[in-house]
């Protein structure tokens, strides 16, 4: 047996015999076609516009966009990055490149930490501050690929030739695509 509840005074009643609020001879409806009390309402109209809890979807304010680059740049570290022709042939992935120089890795970490910080700010307010600090993380992996494409792999006695390839393109694509969400993050919200 559902609980029925007087949507004036508010008060719950468990009897299912009884149709009317006792006090206020109002019909029972059920708890859930309550809106919200005055009381709650009075309190979330004294909050700041950026103050106010956003939906709990995740998507939402630009999120998607940037959680799908996000997952598109862990991917893109997960591929094939250089082709090396000469003297052996060598394909290296982001992965590589992290086990051999170590700090390539900040890619990857940008990435993994970029979704939470963006799902978890719960109001306007805090989504819009977080956006200098995401669109940095964006930039992380499309640095790391300038400092790389700057300093290809070299050896002082062979001629090493090597060649882009599609993984570290999906990374700076990924890479734009997350500077580009960021900045306009909670963009929509805001009117």
């Amino acid at each position: 047996m559902t609980p029925r509840a007087c949507p004036f005074c508010r008060i719950y009643v468990a009897d299912a015999s009884i149709e009317r609020c006792e006090t206020c001879d109002v019909l029972l409806v059920s708890p859930r076609k309550l809106g919200p009390s005055p009381e709650e309402r009075m309190a979330w109209e004294s909050l700041p516009p950026d103050e106010r809890p956003i939906p709990v979807s995740p998507f939402s304010h630009g999120r998607a966009l940037l959680s799908l680059a996000a997952l598109m740049g862990i991917v893109a570290y997960l591929m094939p990055w250089l082709e090396v022709r000469s003297p052996d042939r060598w394909i290296l992935h982001g992965t590589d490149f992290g086990r051999k120089l170590f700090w390539p890795h900040a890619a990857l970490a940008a990435w993994v930490v970029t979704v939470p910080t963006a799902m978890t700010r719960q109001s306007l307010g805090r989504l819009l501050a977080s956006r200098a600090v995401l669109a940095v993380f964006a930039l992380v992996p499309l640095v790391t690929l300038a400092v790389l494409y700057a300093k290809p792999p070299t050896h002082r006695l062979l001629n090493v030739q090597s060649t882009w390839l599609w993984g570290a393109a999906l990374e700076v694509v990924a890479s734009c695509v997350g500077l580009l969400a960021a900045t306009r993050l909670g963009r929509g919200a805001q009117k």
